[in-house]
């Protein structure tokens, strides 16, 4: 079942930083799912949701890390998530933190479904 949608260029930098950090020829990974490097040169730029998680898919395996995407995510730098990191930065609680955060992602996403239920309701 084919992912409709699309995600920001985004969502690929910081895996793209770790091919290239461990020496693995991050545009022959991009090739082998069909993104074009082109394309992630301006960030207002969206890549097909499916090509995006294709994309991560085969950089794991070319990294042969089976934990790829979590050592990603433990080098990222404070602000990597931009909007989504601000709002539970400036929260007063989690749970209005993620209000917000679904608040925010619903209208820009259509690859998301939220629902908002509050515990013992």
């Amino acid at each position: 079942m084919a992912i409709e949608g699309t995600a920001s260029v985004l969502a690929v930098k910081p895996a793209l930083a770790a091919l290239a950090e461990a020496g693995i020829d991050d545009e022959r990974v991009l090739a082998s799912v069909g993104i074009s490097p082109a394309v992630l040169a301006a960030v207002e730029n969206r890549l097909p949701y499916e090509s995006m998680c294709r994309f991560w898919q085969a950089a794991a395996e070319a990294s042969g890390d089976a934990c790829f995407g979590i050592h990603v995510a433990e080098k990222l730098p404070m602000g990597a998530y931009d909007v989504i990191e601000y709002l539970l930065s400036v929260a007063p609680t989690v749970a209005e933190g993620l209000i917000a955060v679904i608040t925010w992602v619903d209208p820009c996403s259509r690859n998301v479904e939220t629902r908002r239920r509050h515990p013992g309701a």
